[in-house]
């Protein structure tokens, strides 16, 4: 039994250990410079703006918040997460009422 499951675990890995991190393993997020343990991905597009309500109105708190089309990503995703726990308490409370 023990056996069979090191053949399975092998089996997925090409390069020999399936723990090993300095093995170059075939990765989604991008190309693994060598020295580098995590793969870089591609940046995405990025338009500076002026203040967080000029980002917020031309692109939207979602793409700002979710796609980092600014600077106020994080604001944004702070925001947003007011907004979502202020619906769900706010359902959560109507639920006691019913």
């Amino acid at each position: 039994m023990g056996n069979r499951r090191k053949k399975i675990l092998v089996s997925h890995n090409l390069y020999g250990n399936p723990y090993d991190p300095i093995a170059h393993h075939t990765t989604m997020a991008g190309e693994l410079r060598k020295g580098e343990r995590i793969p870089r991905r591609p940046l995405p597009d990025f338009a500076e703006s002026g203040t967080l309500s000029a980002g917020l109105k031309r692109d939207g708190i979602v793409k700002t918040a979710l796609e980092d089309s600014n600077e106020y990503g994080p604001h944004s995703m702070i925001l947003l997460l007011m907004v979502v726990a202020s619906v769900t308490g706010g359902i959560l409370l109507a639920f006691r009422y019913i």
